[in-house]
């Protein structure tokens, strides 16, 4: 297993980390630039998957309405705007 969260896990929860992330399914896939969600409770639920299988955690950063249009920016609740890429 390549994930880094799986990697990180003891042994002993290693199967129930895969049994979930089973049932995930393509919501723990990454997400797409330019994807489009139902609402706002569906990409929730999509970061939120992504994140149990990356090792993050998705909270709201900021809410915000241009032109009547309601504008969600997510970030990782450990990193912020910071990133690990390198």
């Amino acid at each position: 297993m390549a994930y880094p969260t799986y990697r990180m896990l003891r042994s002993h929860h290693k199967d129930t980390w895969l049994k979930h992330l089973k049932t995930l399914s393509a919501m723990a896939d990454p997400l797409v630039d330019g994807e489009v969600f139902e609402s706002v409770d569906h990409c929730r639920a999509h970061l939120d998957a992504f994140g149990f299988r990356e090792g993050c955690r998705f909270v709201v950063g900021r809410n915000r309405a241009y032109d009547k249009m309601p504008t969600w920016v997510f970030r990782c609740q450990y990193w912020g705007k910071s990133t690990m890429n390198t």
